[in-house]
């Protein structure tokens, strides 16, 4: 884990996530989704109509 993150949404569910960023042994960057529960409600009522639109 590098200690970096930012928001990201689940398009199957439309869910907030926290994308933690890690980087592999090799150096390679991924983001690794979270489910957290600590997001505030207001943050996600601010991206509820964005996430929502993602859903497939």
């Amino acid at each position: 884990m590098t200690g970096t993150y930012t928001l990201g949404v689940e398009v199957a569910t439309g869910d907030l996530v926290v994308l933690a960023e890690a980087a592999t042994p090799a150096g390679a960057v991924t983001h690794l989704p979270h489910h957290c529960e600590k997001i505030p409600d207001d943050v996600r009522a601010r991206y509820a109509a964005e996430a929502a639109a993602l859903r497939t």
